[in-house]
């Protein structure tokens, strides 16, 4: 099981919960620091350092960067890359078989 520190990764991906839950003490520096930020602040960088240790740790305890947004490019690109390259395995696959029956009627 993770430790929770800095350079250990964890041995499996844990849910949203289990990391926020693992990384408490970073969310919480990060929240204390928010609360300190100004309005105008808050665009500039403000908690950049707090923001960064939370990251790190979230995302070595959830196994990746599995945000909504992440998983959604990481599908999208996945089948345009799919479909330039022929599409799945078992379609190429069928493609191919196609391809030598008709070579075998000519």
């Amino acid at each position: 099981m993770a430790s929770g520190q800095d350079g250990a990764p964890p041995t499996q991906p844990k849910t949203k919960e289990q990391a926020l839950e693992a990384c408490s003490q970073q969310h919480l520096a990060l929240v204390a620091c928010f609360k300190t930020c100004s309005f105008g602040s808050a665009f500039t960088g403000c908690c950049s350092e707090e923001h960064k240790q939370f990251w790190d740790c979230y995302t070595r305890e959830r196994g990746t960067n599995q945000t909504r947004l992440n998983s959604w490019l990481d599908n999208f690109f996945t089948s345009a890359v799919s479909s330039v390259k022929g599409g799945p395995p078992e379609q190429q696959q069928q493609q191919q078989q196609q391809q030598q029956q008709q070579k075998g009627k000519q």
